[in-house]
């Protein structure tokens, strides 16, 4: 009889190993998390400043609205698959403005169940001058799941 008590608890073990074992954070795949984020700031000031009413298209393969008629501080602009370079029309009410963003890419391995995605290098930063005033590239480096300002974007 002293055997059963010790086979329900090895039994327990084992199954309580085994599910910790099966959940992987590996798994969870995130979405959006290879785009460039872009900050405002005022060309004048040089701090945080807010684009009101914001619609922004992407240009060529990417037409769809990615905002529309947003207040932001801060954009997440998702980048070419199949090219390398990603366009983006810029709308500020009446305004607007044109940003192409020239980059390099990297397949990596994420895990089984989310596959490959990249990871870019920004190379140039090119924009039309209506009411973007000037576009500093604060870190090259767009990598899947970080959460880092890649380029700043100055506004009259």
């Amino acid at each position: 009889m002293p055997l059963k008590p010790n086979r329900w608890i090895i039994s327990s073990l084992f199954f309580l190993m085994a599910i910790v074992w099966g959940c992987n954070p590996d798994d969870i795949c995130l979405s959006n998390q290879y785009a460039v984020q872009a900050g405002f700031y005022s060309y004048y000031t040089g701090g945080d400043s807010i684009i009101g009413e914001t619609t922004v298209f992407g240009v060529g393969n990417n037409v769809d609205s990615i905002y529309n008629k947003v207040s932001a501080q801060k954009l997440f602009l998702p980048l070419s698959f199949d090219g390398d370079t990603t366009s983006f029309l810029v709308y500020d009410r009446t305004r607007i403005d044109t940003v192409r963003l020239v980059h390099g890419k990297e397949l990596i391995f994420i895990s089984r169940r989310c596959g490959f995605t990249f990871n870019y290098t920004i190379d140039t930063v090119l924009y039309s001058n209506t009411f973007i005033d000037s576009v500093s590239v604060v870190n090259r480096n767009v990598k899947y799941n970080e959460n880092i300002e890649n380029i700043e974007i100055y506004l009259y």
